[in-house]
């Protein structure tokens, strides 16, 4: 139930390409699946105009957050990543560096594993375009500060 109406390792590399305007949004996108992360990254680039970064792996993500050199206004991750590390286990960590602002996390589960911190939200997978959408736009909202524009 959702509560929210190639096995590539990393497919990008930290650097001047994604140096993100401090108006800019900044998406990351975690998921293990390439042609799941490869549609919701498209798709969030269209829709929301925010720089997109991707991974496949929780550690690749630890490692490309930090050099951004920036906040993550949102990170949309799979909950099962076939790692040691969840994709919760990578959302705790990246808020506790004080790296990140809203949660989205995916999973072909019905229901979160258990109770989410405040602001974090769930989304089963499949799940309609539009109540995703819905999900990024209202996440986007929430975290929204001066240097923001909406999606």
């Amino acid at each position: 139930m959702a509560l929210c109406p190639s096995n590539e390792a990393q497919r990008h590399i930290p650097g001047p390409q994604h140096s993100a305007p401090a108006n800019d949004r900044v998406i990351f996108v975690v998921e293990e699946d390439p042609s799941i992360r490869n549609f919701i990254c498209r798709l969030l680039k269209q829709v929301t105009g925010a720089l997109v970064l991707d991974s496949a792996a929780p550690d690749l993500a630890l490692s490309l957050a930090r050099s951004i050199g920036r906040p993550i206004d949102l990170l949309v991750s799979d909950i099962d990543l076939g790692a040691a590390q969840s994709g919760i286990d990578l959302a705790y960590e990246l808020a506790r560096s004080g790296s990140l602002v809203a949660v989205l996390l995916i999973s072909g589960r019905d229901a979160a594993p258990y109770d989410l911190p405040p602001g974090w939200r769930f989304l089963a997978k499949p799940f309609p375009v539009p109540d995703f959408l819905q999900c990024v736009s209202e996440l986007c909202r929430a975290s929204q500060g001066p240097r923001h524009n909406n999606p």
